[in-house]
């Protein structure tokens, strides 16, 4: 269980398809299937208007797809299944936003024109709209920026990496975790920084099963790599819910996608015996280039996995890269040479095991022009978001570093190191 909110209803990617039928819109984005969406986009249809917000949401036209989904949240002729796909889509980028309490409105109004049908679906729906509601006090967080900034990396005993930020004028110790929708810190380290909390429990967790009750901690300020953030969110955590092997590892902090937005372009770099994260300006908007797309508070990097483009979630918080099985399912040749076994996996939140998981022998990953090789990758979690799977550290690490550009919307692998002249 990654200690994040694992509840934004819906996931959108990039791809191209034809179909001798008319396609089910609503079902595309529960499933997240975005040639449905992009094709329906470009119709006459009435609903065209439900796709083309979700479009400008996923690029992170936050205001186009607002006004654009409201629209078709409020038309009595919109079908109720497309009504709640609007309303869920402005959930997702209110949240972003910081927008709280118009995020819980959203997720009300969705259920109120559609009730969800799905258990678990529900549960994840309900589980956002709560902490939408508990989060609703708070202001958004803003940012202070200089033009460049950077912060020594160190990698601590399960590689992931890790940089100190000034939380409320304190040096903390953090993980650096893409994968985390919001910062995370445990309940100790909360009280010792003087965060705030709020009033009201939370509850966070992928599943039923591995859900954790926690709170919302606001910390007035927050320093990171010459950016400076102020009313930054924190889910704070039983501190057992963050210690690992009898204490012996433990996560004190997590720094969460929002803090590296704020930053623009951020990099990961590798310089000789030294790693940095380092952030710079960056151009704004949806180019021909862009190969990034956010659903929610997610980063979803468009790829080619031995020569199928697929979509993956980057999880800088994840030890190693896997596939889903959404991807074997669009992609059967995936499978190829696959074998079968039990396997355990782990991150900034801890370790999960899977039973007879498929592991494909050999899997070229395409990303922005350069090819990694992974061997050994596992099929592991489930298709319900849509993803095609998630690239952890052995993917990230494979080069000198990454860049995530969230102004360009663009990741990319910086290039391999010089190897030495003859």
């Amino acid at each position: 269980m990654k200690p994040l909110l694992a509840a934004l209803p819906v996931t959108f990617f990039f791809a191209s398809a034809a179909w001798a039928d008319p396609p089910d819109l609503a079902a595309a984005i529960r499933q997240n299937d975005l040639a449905v969406i992009e094709a329906v986009a470009g119709s006459d249809g009435k609903e065209s208007a439900v796709a083309q917000g979700a479009l400008a949401a996923l690029r992170r036209e936050d205001d186009a797809a607002l006004e654009i989904l409201a629209a078709a949240a409020e038309d009595d002729a919109m079908a109720a299944p497309l009504k709640r796909a609007a309303w869920s889509v402005s959930a997702g980028v209110y949240l972003r936003q910081g927008r709280f309490a118009e995020a819980a409105d959203a997720f009300e109004a969705a259920d109120a024109a559609l009730p969800e049908a799905d258990e678990e679906a529900a549960r994840s729906a309900a589980q956002a709209r709560d902490f939408a509601r508990t989060a609703a006090p708070a202001a958004a967080m803003r940012a202070h920026v200089a033009d460049t900034g950077e912060a020594e990396i160190t990698r601590d005993l399960a590689g992931l990496p890790r940089a100190t930020a000034l939380i409320n004028g304190q040096p903390q110790d953090a993980v650096l975790d893409t994968g985390a929708n919001y910062s995370t810190i445990m309940a100790s380290v909360a009280e010792a920084l003087g965060v705030h909390l709020l009033e009201g429990d939370i509850s966070v967790g992928a599943s039923a099963n591995d859900s954790v009750a926690g709170r919302i901690g606001i910390a007035s300020n927050l320093v990171l790599a010459g950016g400076e953030m102020t009313d930054v969110v924190f889910i704070v955590l039983p501190d057992e819910a963050l210690s690992f092997a009898d204490g012996a590892y433990t996560i004190p902090a997590i720094i969460g996608l929002p803090v590296f937005a704020a930053l623009g372009r951020v990099s990961f770099e590798q310089q000789g015996e030294t790693e940095w994260l380092r952030h710079a300006a960056s151009e704004e908007g949806w180019t021909e280039g862009s190969n990034l797309v956010f659903s929610g508070l997610s980063p979803i990097a468009l790829l080619k996995a031995n020569g199928s483009p697929v979509r993956m979630f980057i999880d800088s918080g994840a030890t190693t890269s896997h596939l889903t099985p959404r991807a074997v399912l669009d992609y059967p040749a995936l499978l190829e040479g696959a074998t079968s076994d039990s396997t355990r996996i782990g991150g900034a939140g801890g370790e999960r095991v899977f039973e007879d998981a498929a592991i494909i022998p050999r899997l070229e990953i395409e990303i922005a022009g350069q090819t990694v090789t992974l061997s050994d990758i596992h099929v592991l979690d489930d298709a319900a978001d849509g993803r095609h799977g998630l690239i952890g550290q052995d993917i990230l690490n494979a080069t000198t570093g990454y860049v995530i550009d969230f102004g360009a919307r663009r990741f990319e692998l910086l290039p391999p190191a010089s190897l030495p002249t003859p």
